[in-house]
């Protein structure tokens, strides 16, 4: 199909839109990605030294509050050591 040059023209600013678009999404993921890698890299290192379930504490509680992680409410299995950690029970 043969397409005169105001159809072309107007493909084009389309394309060139949705490729503007998609290098935003892009670098939207890229950062996601890099975030992703440092919580990676922090629940390895709490997991290499062998750090204090106080520690692992604030780490799964900040993966539940940028919505990695949501455990089912446990209230009835929540102790001094190991509180429940659901959305519901955090507030």
């Amino acid at each position: 199909m043969v397409k005169n040059e105001k159809e072309v023209r107007e493909q084009c600013v389309k394309l060139a839109e949705m490729a503007g678009r998609l290098a935003i999404e892009v670098k939207g993921l890229a950062k996601e990605n890099e975030i992703l890698k440092d919580y990676i890299d922090n629940i390895a290192a709490i997991i290499h030294y062998q750090c204090a379930l106080k520690e692992q504490d604030l780490w799964l509680k900040d993966m539940i509050r940028e919505g990695y992680y949501n455990p089912k409410c446990d209230k009835g299995n929540a102790t001094d050591t190991w509180p429940c950690f659901c959305v519901e029970c955090l507030g």
